[in-house]
Order: C-alpha cells, then sequence, then structure tokens
C-alpha cells in the first residue's frame, strides 16, 4: 500500500506542489507583516505547521477530486494513477485519513486557528458533495468553478487567522494582497481548461463553452486584475521600483501568449504551464518587494 500511495504522491502531487504551497504561507506572512524588521519569523514554528497544514488541506481536495472525477477520469485521463489500477480507492482512504487527521490535530493548539481548520475541512466536504447539486453542477462548468475556486480564500483566511495569532498581522488592509494571490489559482483553473480547435475532446473546456476568443480573453482578464494587485501592493511597498520594473514585463509577455494564441489558434505549451509561469512571478514579486520593505 506504501508503495502504492507514494506512486500517487509523485505523480499527483509531486515534491514541486508540496514546497510551492508551503513556501506560499512565508511569502503571505512577509507580505503581511507590515511591522516586521527581520527574518525571525522564518523560525517560527507555528507557521511551519501553518505551512504543512495548507499543504494537506491542498492535498485534501486533490484526492477528493479523484473520487468525484474517477468516472471522467477513465475517459479522459486514464493513465492517472488512480484510473490506471496503479493505486487504489482504499489507498487514497487511507491516506486522506492521514491528511485531514494532520492538519486538524496541528491545528489544536489554539481555539481560532482550530475553527478556521474546521472551516476550511467543511468547505472542502461540500465541494466533495458538489455543493448537493451534483447533477446541476455537472452540466455546468461555470457554475462548478464559481462554486469551488473560493476554496483558496479559505486557505488564505487559515493564514491570516494563524498570523493573526501569531501577532504577525496587525493592519487588515493588508490581507487585500490575498486577492491577487488568489486569483492566480483562478487563471490557473481557466487556462487549463483552453484548447484550440483541432485539440477538443469529449472533455468539457471553457474554450468549447464559451468559445476560443472569450475563454481567452476571460483569461486575459484574470491576468490583467492580477497585474493590478500586485501593482499596487508594490506601489505601496515605495522600494520595490526595481521588481515592478521586472514584474510587469514578464507578465505582459506572458500574456501575449494568450493574444497570439487568440490570433492564430496555435500555442507552444500548455496553457496550464503558463499560468504556472504567471503565478511563480506574481508569488516572487511579492516576496522581493516584502524583502526589500524589511532590509530597508
Amino acid at each position: 500500500m506504501l508503495s502504492r500511495i507514494m506512486i500517487y504522491l509523485k505523480e499527483m502531487y509531486p515534491p514541486i506542489h508540496f514546497f510551492g504551497t508551503y513556501i506560499y504561507v512565508f511569502i503571505c506572512a512577509a507580505a503581511l507583516g507590515t511591522h516586521l524588521d527581520n527574518f525571525s519569523f522564518v523560525f517560527d514554528v507555528k507557521l511551519h505547521i501553518a505551512a504543512f497544514s495548507v499543504c494537506m488541506m491542498s492535498l485534501m481536495v486533490r484526492i477528493m477530486d479523484e473520487f468525484k472525477d474517477y468516472e471522467d477520469d477513465l475517459k479522459n485521463y486514464p493513465d492517472r494513477p488512480l484510473p490506471s489500477g496503479r493505486v487504489l480507492k482504499k489507498d487514497l482512504k487511507v491516506l486522506q485519513t492521514f491528511v485531514i487527521s494532520s492538519f486538524m490535530i496541528l491545528s489544536l493548539y489554539n481555539k481560532s486557528v482550530f475553527i478556521a481548520a474546521c472551516i476550511c475541512l467543511i468547505y472542502g466536504i461540500l465541494m466533495y458533495k458538489w455543493f448537493f447539486m451534483e447533477e446541476k453542477m455537472r452540466k455546468s462548468l461555470p457554475l462548478a468553478f464559481a462554486s469551488h475556486n473560493p476554496v483558496v480564500l479559505f486557505y488564505f483566511g487559515y493564514i491570516c487567522t494563524v498570523l493573526f495569532e501569531q501577532g504577525y498581522l496587525i493592519d487588515m488592509k493588508t490581507t487585500l494582497i490575498g486577492i491577487p494571490l488568489a486569483l492566480t489559482m483562478t487563471n490557473w483553473e481557466i487556462s487549463r481548461k483552453l484548447r484550440a480547435p483541432k485539440d477538443e475532446t469529449e472533455y468539457t473546456t471553457y474554450t468549447k463553452i464559451w468559445g476560443l476568443k472569450n475563454a481567452t480573453l476571460a483569461s486575459c482578464f484574470v491576468q490583467t486584475l492580477i497585474m493590478i494587485g500586485v501593482t499596487i501592493f508594490l506601489v505601496q511597498e515605495k522600494v520595490s521600483a526595481y521588481v515592478l520594473a521586472v514584474y510587469i514585463p514578464l507578465a505582459l509577455f506572458i500574456m501575449s501568449k494568450y493574444f497570439h494564441f487568440m490570433k492564430t489558434h496555435e500555442h507552444k505549451k500548455h496553457f496550464k504551464l503558463y499560468a504556472e509561469d504567471t503565478a511563480l512571478i506574481t508569488q516572487l514579486s511579492v516576496l522581493a518587494g516584502a524583502v526589500l520593505r524589511i532590509v530597508w
């Protein structure tokens, strides 16, 4: 069983996803801790507990999706660990028990943090149950998107709760940076379901529902909101002109790939990867701005 679980984690939740989520918590701490004048928070055990817990929450939703989408994956993604039979459902049930138990137990040290963890768990269960509207949501990708995507904000709320309880969050206005950070996941969700007409299958995509132009413009609109949010954050930091000078050209370069797709219906790599690039430069820019503020 352990070997099968390791196969699943390697393919569906690889180390880069784990560490990316883990580091995200510390990026939030640096960005929201406007009064910080050193990097001692990096050694705060409670933040490391929070980082691991958020990773477990993310994995929890991933595992829930395996059960929710099993029948669809048999047809659309037969090579994935569970549909291919390389991993069994009972393996994922054991892993899920460990995952949920871990972040719930690790959140017991503080009442507010535990309540935040419970809220994240409840929202995850509602997602698993399709908010008790499975038939309607399966027929409407936008409805499923609108109801499932906010989970990122619940994770951010959990992080903010930990930061507040540890004394790092003193100005609630700084939590607004959570909006562009969360929107990177919105962009990822849209981007991974953008396909050229020749690549469309029975799998439901936004390009199939909204049309190639409208679906691509939707992603560009979200990227624009991300860029505006990050720009406002960096301008407020006052010491981040150099970061801004690097961030904006990179963000526009990535967005240009989407406009090229609208014009030619061709792309060199999957848009999910472009969305991951957007998320990476967004997080690194926010981190750089926060670090410069702390240092200077």
